[in-house]
């Protein structure tokens, strides 16, 4: 029977809950009852960081007590938590108030309820366990006589997104030698699309997007995102239609997008990111600095919590500079690097599509999953394959772990569908969980009348739907065995289809982080990797971690120093003779065959407290290497997880010997001009594609040009005070210190040989007129 005390607070309650409805028109007001004699997992609605929680607009209370009840934490406690306020009950951890009705383990009487309150200050999700127990009940069995309450909270920032798009003139080429191979351009508004796509799927609510083209400058201004636009479901359309309207010419002007994009990121208290696409080198000053934390002349990227997460994309190419200031960028800045694997063949994942239709949307996912706030969706696994014409073509096989909100399979073509083809293709995509098909639940999604991509999206427990995450998942494409479906006739799939996969899973509760050592790693360096796992803030101690190191197949410089080919440049963008003598030598298949990618597995070992370690010892050429890592984890509480993700290293060349480097410098007209062919210490040329990386640490001294011969060798004329010592510095690493007409003598050298040479061979001197005198004198 309830006591009038009883029905008069809850009436209270209840309107104290519509008044704060009415004032906080966005709050979820949610109230909890657990009873006694059971457990319950209450994930809370999900808070904004930094707004505050109206008193008593969530709540957790307890039912079917026969006394009164003590409210006590269980362990494990989550890190970060403390006692509550002086004069409160309860707990608080990073801006959370979880307010009880009583000191804890003290006896109350069982109406009383707990509250959430405060201003969430970090965002993430965690977990704590409460256990309310009937002091009046008898049973000693802590599942009769009491209500164990798990109780997961979340915090969310908004992004606000910044796409800063290369539209200089050598996006006109082509991804690949193949005839019918899409431009770069063309690859990239495909990509960005879908990524629209995925971004309206996965995005917070409050979250924004801005577009920021640049050639030899920042233009056109983005009609729809030139000021920050909110992530709608119309959204993927508008950006879809612009991307139309513009083309490519002119030069690269890095640094002026990026200033453009740092200017529209002014509000400090949201999620706050850049995603960069370049194909080429910077040849528009203001330039980014080399270490990528700012452009010249400006103040420094805002870095750290709270600062600008910056991602990057590129493609591959000889040039050590680019690809340094693309890593330093995305490194420094808490972000990731991706590449496609060579500049021709827009691969940008291993496996990927060779004439380069699928790979461009495998880059923008990946950095879009790096790019989201904190916990953000993963993928889960990827794939491409031709598939059959007749019969069953597998995708993908995983097993997804539980408490997944949505699930998103990204498909890309090697061909664009029709929008009334769409319907019937998903028709031939098999979906099974634990063995039972499931396809009919997704939802289709994709953009415009024509497409590479659609995505296939699950919303579990949407519109009361009882399918969950957790289990065995199998994805293939079925086309019938015997006759020609009515479906397929409908779908016009060519036998040539070629299809691309990712898997992305929408967890906010596991977190996944990266990182390798050192930051601009050279060869012969070891190069350190580390992985950090934890779910709701608990680390995942018994996963299992490796990753797929796949260098180079042969030093990209010293490859193209060696070949005789050369090129009269094509000044459309000022890209490098040696770009451009690299991208017509990857026109032939045997040439890029010497490249092809070596694999090996390197298994990390956990260290402690979630973290995972493992070294990587065959850094043997320079260029671009690709991380693809695989994670496996199992337990009660989350099910079987996997998940990978994959980073680009640019890989520098290793010391280089100016003595060996047929180093010559003459005095003309007060310049210092040096001529050289830079070797390194173990016999491999810097190769050509350098010039953009030459720079001196003597403000008194400038670099005035730099002739690039394709053949490895360069002619650099110094003006200046070109007598004074400075370092000479290729790609932020220092070849030479002295006085640039010593170059290539060891310092303290007379007659180009070294001085300790030089004291050794009079000592031999001495030995010898003294060994000739005691003979005399005998």
């Amino acid at each position: 029977m309830k006591t009038p005390n009883y029905i008069v607070w809850k009436r209270g309650r209840n309107l104290l809950g519509l008044l704060l409805m009415l004032i906080f028109p966005s709050l979820v007001f949610s109230q909890y009852t657990v009873n006694i004699g059971s457990s319950q997992t209450i994930n809370l609605p999900a808070v904004k960081v930094g707004d505050p929680i109206p008193p008593m607009s969530i709540t957790i209370g307890v039912g079917g007590a026969l006394g009164q009840v003590q409210w006590t934490i269980q362990d494990p406690t989550p890190p970060g938590l403390s006692g509550p306020d002086p004069g409160e009950f309860g707990f608080k951890k990073d801006g959370w108030k979880g307010k009880f009705p009583a000191e804890e383990g003290a006896t109350t009487p069982a109406t009383g309820v707990m509250s959430v309150e405060g201003t969430p200050l970090v965002a993430g999700a965690w977990e704590i366990n409460i256990r309310v127990r009937d002091v009046d009940n008898p049973s000693p069995d802590i599942a009769v006589n009491s209500a164990q309450i798990k109780v997961i909270f979340e915090a969310v920032y908004p992004l606000d997104l910044v796409l800063v798009l290369d539209r200089s003139g050598s996006m006109t080429s082509k991804t690949s030698g193949e005839p019918t191979s899409p431009s770069r351009w063309q690859a990239l508004k495909d990509a960005v699309s879908n990524f629209s796509n995925m971004y309206k799927e996965h995005a917070i609510p409050g979250s924004r997007l801005g577009i920021v083209y640049f050639h030899t400058d920042v233009s056109p201004v983005s009609p729809c995102c030139g000021v920050l636009k909110d992530v709608d479901a119309g959204l993927p359309a508008i950006v879809t239609g612009e991307l139309a309207t513009v083309n490519p010419a002119d030069m690269t002007a890095i640094g002026l997008g990026m200033k453009e994009a740092v200017g529209k990121l002014n509000t400090p208290q949201r999620a706050r990111g850049i995603l960069l696409f370049t194909d080429g080198e910077q040849n528009i000053h203001p330039y980014v600095l080399t270490e990528g934390n700012g452009i010249e002349g400006q103040p420094p990227f805002p870095g750290g919590a709270g600062g600008i997460k910056i991602a990057t994309i590129g493609i591959g190419s000889p040039a050590g500079e680019y690809h340094t200031v693309l890593m330093n960028l995305a490194n420094n800045n808490r972000g990731k690097y991706n590449t496609t694997l060579n500049g021709i063949d827009y691969t940008a994942q291993p496996g990927g599509d060779d004439d380069g239709s699928l790979s461009m949307g495998s880059g923008f996912t990946q950095q879009f999953i790096n790019m989201l706030s904190e916990f953000s969706p993963q993928l889960v696994t990827s794939s491409v394959k031709f598939v059959s014409s007749a019969g069953r073509t597998e995708l993908a096989k995983f097993s997804l772990n539980k408490d997944v909100p949505k699930l998103v399979l990204e498909f890309t073509g090697n061909m664009h569908f029709s929008s009334t083809q769409l319907p019937y293709l998903r028709q031939l995509i098999e979906v099974k969980k634990n063995g039972l098909n499931i396809a009919q639940k997704a939802r289709l999604s994709y953009v415009g009348n024509s497409t590479r991509n659609f995505l296939l999206v699950f919303d579990f427990g949407a519109n009361e739907d009882t399918l969950t995450s957790g289990g065995d998942w199998e994805v293939a494409y079925f086309e019938p065995v015997i006759g020609v479906a009515a479906t397929h006739v409908a779908a016009n799939v060519p036998k040539s289809l070629r299809l691309g996969l990712n898997v992305v899973a929408d967890d906010h509760y596991v977190d996944i982080t990266s990182a390798f050592a050192p930051k601009t790693p050279r060869v012969k360096n070891q190069l350190k990797l580390t992985v950090n796992l934890t779910r709701l803030q608990i680390p995942l101690t018994g996963a299992i971690v490796k990753a797929a190191v796949i260098g180079p197949g042969d030093d990209v410089g010293d490859v193209l120093a060696r070949n005789a080919l050369i090129i009269k440049p094509n000044a459309a963008d000022s890209t490098s003779p040696g770009v451009q003598k690299w991208e017509e030598l990857m026109k032939d298949s045997a040439f890029r065959a010497q490249f092809k990618g070596n694999s090996n597995i390197v298994t990390l070992s956990h260290v402690a407290d979630g973290k995972y370690e493992g070294t990587f010892d065959s850094l043997k050429v320079a260029g671009v290497y690709q991380i693809v890592y695989f994670v496996t984890a199992e337990t009660p509480a989350m099910g079987k997880l996997e998940r990978t993700f994959t980073e680009a290293v640019y890989v520098a060349f290793g010391d280089v010997d100016m003595a060996a480097s047929n180093v010559a410098t003459q005095i003309v007209n007060g310049t210092l001009v040096m001529t050289f062919r830079p070797i390194t210490s173990y016999g491999r040329y810097l190769g050509p594609a350098m010039g953009n990386a030459f720079s001196v640490t003597n403000p008194n001294i400038t670099i005035q040009s730099v002739v690039d011969h394709q053949d490895g060798s360069y002619t650099i004329t110094f003006g200046g005070k070109i007598e004074e010592e400075t370092k000479l510095v290729v790609a932020g690493h220092e070849i030479y210190t002295g006085k640039l007409e010593n170059a290539g003598r060891e310092p303290g050298s007379v007659m180009g040989l070294p001085q300790w040479l030089i004291w050794l061979l009079l000592l031999l001197v001495i030995i010898i007129l003294f060994l000739l005198l005691r003979r005399k004198k005998k």
